[in-house]
């Protein structure tokens, strides 16, 4: 908490039952004072920096694979302002869309917080440096009829995997149960959680209006080892295969950020 502190960040969330923190809105204009966040955003986002941007942090924390210790996972999100013309062609609306993921911005991000909780600088570059051009680590897959995501990793990198995507695309983690493989997930509405009328926040929500998608029920997102790869699955509450809308797009949205 300290850390998001000076930071300059404000905690809208904290549940220590499942480990997570998650920042308010930042937002960064091109005339307001300078920090570090805001030189962390204008060297991200140069050619866009003169609109304004929203930018929110999302911690998660686990047990960790040995004992004694703890997994920090550190996400982004962030959103670009535009301007909208009206019929006479003057620009006199304005419009939020969400900016592409940038894991650069997590990278940095991550980098301050472990200095920060007191690992050296060196070796927290080494740990951060940027991975080398990887294969194609997840495809759209047919299990028993139901659709299904395979990644190409065990399941102990799978189970990151799936997790930080589903912080990235607004699925909130209400539970897990690493050992049975399962994330309990709910959508997160952007305009709910804000406490804004409907569209306020709406170019945050990754599909369009026409698409039916349940923001009501819970459903579990269930990772299963098969050799040296791992299938993803959603089910409903009841621990039933789910073929809706909701839970193909799910698979979709973890898919296009794993792959």
């Amino acid at each position: 908490m300290e850390f998001w502190r000076q930071a300059g960040l404000l905690l809208v969330e904290q549940d220590p039952t499942v480990g997570i923190m998650q920042t308010d809105w930042l937002e960064s204009r091109a005339d307001i004072k300078q920090g570090f966040l805001t030189e962390l955003f204008r060297k991200a986002f140069d050619s866009v920096y003169s609109s304004a941007t929203r930018d929110q942090f999302r911690v998660r924390l686990e047990p960790g694979e040995q004992a004694g210790t703890t997994e920090l996972y550190l996400t982004h999100r962030g959103m670009e302002e535009h301007l909208k013309e009206n019929p006479g062609g003057d620009s006199d609306t304005t419009f939020w869309t969400p900016r592409p993921s940038e894991p650069g911005i997590e990278v940095e991000m991550l980098r301050r917080m472990m200095i920060f909780m007191g690992a050296e600088q060196q070796a927290t570059e080494r740990m951060l440096a940027q991975p080398q051009q990887r294969k194609m680590r997840s495809q759209m897959v047919k299990r028993d009829g139901y659709a299904a995501l395979r990644i190409n990793e065990g399941f102990a990198r799978a189970w990151r995997l799936v997790g930080m995507a589903l912080d990235r695309v607004g699925f909130a983690v209400e539970d897990r149960n690493r050992s049975e493989g399962v994330y309990f997930v709910r959508y997160n509405d952007p305009d709910k959680a804000a406490g804004q009328e409907k569209g306020f926040f709406s170019k945050l929500a990754f599909w369009t209006d026409d698409e039916q998608i349940d923001t009501n029920n819970q459903y579990r997102v269930r990772l299963d080892q098969q050799a040296e790869v791992t299938l993803v699955s959603v089910e409903n509450e009841a621990g039933q295969p789910e073929s809706s809308t909701t839970s193909q797009r799910i698979l979709t949205l973890l898919h296009e950020q794993i792959r």
